[in-house]
């Protein structure tokens, strides 16, 4: 993790500006350090070119494989092949399916790869003012 972990951060970060601020790249590494989430990196050979981060959820009746983050160049070049990888990993661990909340563009991306749209997040921040 030590040797690779540079080569995520700005990956998961860029994913990261995405979300609501409930988790930082420090709350990652310390998850990832503890075993309780994994990280895929993507590479052509010669460089990485992008990362994802996973977790498995476990349910009392279920495990649910659920992707954290997932950014890099050039998506539609290696989505396939880090699906399969992660399909690989769930079958693994004896989950039923694979999950991610994930932006409004993804959905048509990933409803061709197979995935179905059930439920979309809205989320509004609200202003605390003086106490």
């Amino acid at each position: 993790l030590n040797r690779y972990w540079p080569f995520a951060v700005p990956y998961i970060k860029r994913a990261l500006d995405r979300t609501t601020g409930e988790l930082t790249i420090e709350d990652y590494r310390r998850f990832a350090d503890a075993a309780q989430i994994q990280l895929w990196l993507v590479h052509d050979g010669t460089r990485i070119r992008g990362a994802a981060t996973t977790e498995i959820v476990r349910f009392p009746k279920i495990n649910r494989l659920r992707v954290l983050t997932v950014g890099g160049a050039n998506f539609d070049l290696w989505a396939d092949a880090l699906d399969l990888k992660l399909r690989e990993w769930a079958l693994t661990n004896k989950c039923d399916g694979i999950e991610a909340y994930v932006r409004k563009g993804f959905v048509k991306r990933l409803r061709d790869a197979g995935y179905q749209h059930k439920l979309s997040m809205v989320w509004r921040p609200i202003e605390h003012g003086p106490s």
